[in-house]
């Protein structure tokens, strides 16, 4: 139910109160919302974005930038594009590998790929936990 009328799904900017079965408001300019307490928009109207679960003209978080959409503020700094430079040294090592098995016969090239990757592996590992830990 919302105002005063019964509905079979909440209409925009409400949300479902299943202990009651009323439709809750969501908040401003807040298009799709949940019934969590504190901030639980997941949707808002345009112009508006998303940040933390409340709908923002500007982003108001140090350091978050609007998405390509123009939908939310998102942290760019948290997602940084690490696996490209690992995945040029395993290209780069398998091609020495086959080098090598030209140049010396007996040389496996599969069984060196993995361990000269397993180490690339490692250190990669090692880079997320680190950037894990200053981007929290």
């Amino acid at each position: 139910m919302w105002a005063n009328k019964c509905y079979k799904e909440c209409p925009s900017e409400t949300a479902p109160d299943m202990s009651t079965l009323k439709c809750i408001g969501c908040g401003p300019n807040c298009n799709k919302c949940g019934t969590l307490e504190g901030n639980s928009c997941y949707e808002c109207n345009r112009p508006y974005l998303l940040e933390n679960g409340t709908c923002v003209e500007t982003c108001q978080i140090a350091g978050n930038t609007p998405n390509s959409q123009k939908t939310q503020c998102t942290n760019q700094a948290e997602f940084p594009m690490i696996y490209t430079p690992f995945s040029v040294i395993s290209a780069v090592i398998l091609v020495m590998c086959l080098i090598v098995k030209k140049f010396k016969k007996e040389t496996e090239v599969i069984p060196s790929v993995i361990a000269m990757v397993s180490v690339i592996e490692f250190f990669m590992i090692a880079f997320q936990i680190f950037l894990s830990s200053v981007f929290k």
